[in-house]
Order: structure tokens, then sequence, then C-alpha cells
């Protein structure tokens, strides 16, 4: 999800106004992702040696099939794609940890402020990612990283000439000529168009018609014809879309293929400062899984101290995969920024929702090894809603994710270390105060 969130827009319903992505927010809050980039940031602190090795990158895979809850998404279906790919470079900036000690059985919370100058982590290139396998229903193609954007993945990019076609309600089919795309499943998929006017931000692909014909959606959008040289490129993993529209297919894994297993394949060029992966395998955990209607919801964060109880819903637990470390992963951030009255109810950052100042992030994690620890309650304990809440937030965000779990180390010296996390969840966002600050 972290990608979603550095694309600026979602396009919504017919004749309405721009959705910003759910996480919404852009390069001076990229905390916003499904998984905590650093789960372990004082790993590799140096052995009293001046010269002594120390870890200096945080690798996140992130591979999530999500659900958005929020009131106000589901009548539009919001759901599909969320993929984060990231090396953190953990040797500068970094959060104040102000709850916890460890995200595994147990909750983290860290503090960021532009004020006091704790940001987070940056994001560098440190190789390219290709991301394949039976447990993708789609295509991702190749991950490279952009600067200022951070990693994307490309099933399929060219240039052609180009002709938009309205049908109405701000949706349109964009063809491209002598192009063949059949063999590539774009559904669910971003595109951005270059040097075609009134398309200068990645658009959700709700259908796609024909084998040189896509539809997506795009209320600012304007029709053209036979724009020659037209630039285009599908982005997979750039968050979820608006679904109902057209009754689109917005998922993209699955745990088997009709009564066979079936996992992701995770490959990595090696970077400055982490190694190759290759032929790393992982099943995604998770298929159907849905929260308990009568414990906690995503979208209905405590607005007071408290223990926060959830649990998935008994008859909708979501496969579990072979994998022999598997669990509930809970991630979420927070705003302090006034929520504007035409902000949507799952915007946390620009263009709906002006950047943060001061935000939290937290993570939660509870292993699960048999089937009886999937039914279990999982508590994010009252001391770390108290730490969420301490700074006044006028929005959370939360992400619960049935998720397998992986943690390979740098091959090359077994110093950095990595969090890749696969599997399905639902994300929620609760409005607290929207003129607090």
């Amino acid at each position: 999800m972290r990608t979603w969130t550095r694309l600026s827009t979602i396009l919504a319903t017919a004749g309405a106004t721009l959705l910003a992505t759910a996480c919404g927010g852009g390069s001076s809050n990229p905390d916003s992702r499904v998984t905590d980039t650093n789960m372990n940031p004082d790993a590799g602190t140096p052995d009293g040696s001046p010269d002594a090795a120390v870890a200096n990158r945080s690798l996140t895979v992130s591979i999530a099939d999500v659900t958005v809850t929020t009131p106000g998404a589901t009548g539009i279906g919001l759901k599909g794609e969320g993929i984060l790919l990231e090396s953190a470079d953990i040797s500068q900036g970094g959060g104040e940890l102000v709850y916890g000690t460890s995200p595994v059985n147990g909750c983290v919370v860290y503090r960021y402020s532009k004020t006091d100058g704790k940001l987070p982590n940056p994001g560098v290139d440190d190789g390219t990612f290709t991301l394949s396998g039976p447990g993708f229903k789609k295509p991702v193609g190749m991950c490279s990283f952009v600067t200022g954007v951070g990693y994307l993945c490309v099933p399929n990019a060219g240039t052609a000439t180009t002709t938009v076609t309205s049908v109405g309600g701000g949706v349109f089919t964009v063809k491209f000529a002598g192009k063949d795309l059949s063999a590539t499943n774009l559904v669910a998929s971003y595109l951005s168009l270059s040097g075609v006017t009134g398309w200068t931000s990645p658009v959700p692909v709700l259908a796609q018609p024909g084998a040189d014909t896509v539809t997506v959606l795009n209320p600012a959008g304007v029709a053209a014809t036979d724009v020659a040289g037209a630039g285009y490129t599908f982005i997979a993993g750039a968050g979820p879309i608006p679904s109902a529209i057209l009754g689109s297919d917005a998922s993209f894994l699955q745990t088997t293929d009709g009564t066979n297993p079936t996992k992701i394949r995770i490959d990595k060029t090696a970077g400055a400062n982490w190694g190759a992966i290759t032929d790393l395998e992982i099943q995604p955990s998770g298929q159907g899984f849905k929260l308990d209607p009568t414990k906690g919801q995503a979208h209905g964060f405590p607005q007071t101290a408290q223990d926060f109880t959830l649990a998935c819903d008994p008859a909708n637990c979501g496969t579990a995969s072979g994998e022999a470390l598997r669990g509930i992963l809970i991630t979420g951030r927070t705003t302090d920024a006034v929520i504007p009255g035409t902000a949507k109810p799952w915007e946390m950052g620009p263009p709906g929702v002006p950047e943060a100042t001061v935000w939290h992030t937290f993570t939660c994690g509870f292993l699960q090894f048999s089937a009886a620890d999937e039914t279990k309650d999982v508590t994010i304990p009252m001391a770390a809603i108290t730490e969420i809440l301490k700074d006044s937030p006028t929005r959370v965000e939360m992400r619960v994710v049935k998720a397998s779990l992986t943690q390979p180390m740098d091959p090359v010296g077994f110093l950095n270390g990595s969090n890749m996390v696969v599997g399905f969840g639902v994300v929620g966002h609760t409005t607290i105060n929207p003129a607090a600050k």
C-alpha cells in the first residue's frame, strides 16, 4: 500500500469528485504503508569497536490484497492491490519509539514530528525486484526504483498512437493503436499516460474490453483522438480501485489454484547495500479474511484510551498457508491535519487533506501456529492506544492483514534484515476530531 499512497489520486464514482488514495500523503509522510518499514530499528548497533560493521538497511516486501471498509468506500467497492517494496536507510532519520519493544506478539508505536525533526528513514534504490508465480492472479512485472516516488511495478509499458473516448460519468476507453495487450490482465492496475492533455495522474483500470483497449476512471479526463507517440505505463499494486462501478475483479492474490497451493516468487538483483534474492517463494495467507462484526473493526479505532480487541469472523477466518510463520499483522498511522469538509473519509494526505505535522505509526503482530490460534482475539493494549491518541489526531488509518511472514537476512554479510509479508486484509479509517489541530 505504500505505492498507492504515493500516487496522489484514486478516481471515484461517476460524476463524483476525485477520491484520494486511501492512505494519501506523499513524501512528507512516508510511513503510510502496510507494514512498518523498520520493525527492528536498532538492529546492528556497533559492538564497541570503532570499525564494527553496522546495519544500514531494512528491506520491506509487503504484498496485500485489501478491502477498504471505511464508510463510504464499501458502496463503491474500494478494493484491490497493495504492493510496498522499500529499502529503508536506517542510518538516517527515524521516529521516536514511545511504546513497546517488539511487534512480535506485541505492539510498537513510533512518533514522528516535522517540528522536532523526527522523520522516517528514507527509502533508497537497492536493486530491481521481480515478482512472479501462481500466487498472483495478475502479472506484476519488474519493479524498479523511481527517484522521489519509490519502487513501482510495471507489467506493461510503451508508446502508441492513442485515442481516449468518453463513455460517460468520468469513465473513458483508452485505445492503443497496433498494440496487443490481451496477454496481460491489466484490470485493477493503474494507467499513467504522457503526452495526452488531461491525463497527468495515474488512473484506475476498471476493464479490458479489447486487445488494444482498457477502460479507466478519470472524472477530470478529456477525450483525445489519435495522439501520436503517447507514452503509457501500467502500474501494478498501486492501490485499490472502485470496483463496483463496472463490476471489476480487483483481486490479485490467490492461495490455491483449484486444489493446488500457490506461491509467489520474489527475486531481486544485488544492490549497493542489500544482496541478491533468488527464488524466494512464499504462499499467501488469509484469502476470504474478514473481521468479527461483534468486535473491533478497522474503521472503528477507539477515540479514548482503552484496550482494543479484534478477531477474525469465525465463518471467514481466511485460508491458512503452509508457511511456518503466519499470523495477524495490524499496522496504521495517524494524522494531525485539519480534515476539510470536502475530504473523503479515507483520505490521509494531499490532495484532499493537508500534510501532517505530527503523526504516529503502530505495528502489532500476533503469530498463529495452529487452527485454534487463528480464532483467538488479538488486542492493542490501552497503553499503546494512549500513545497513539496523545497528540490529538484527527484521523486514524488501520490495516489488519492475515499474512504469511518471512525475514531473510542480507546474503552478503548477513547484517541487514528484512520483513516480507504476503496476505489478505482490510483497511479502515476513523475520523476522531477533524478540526483538532
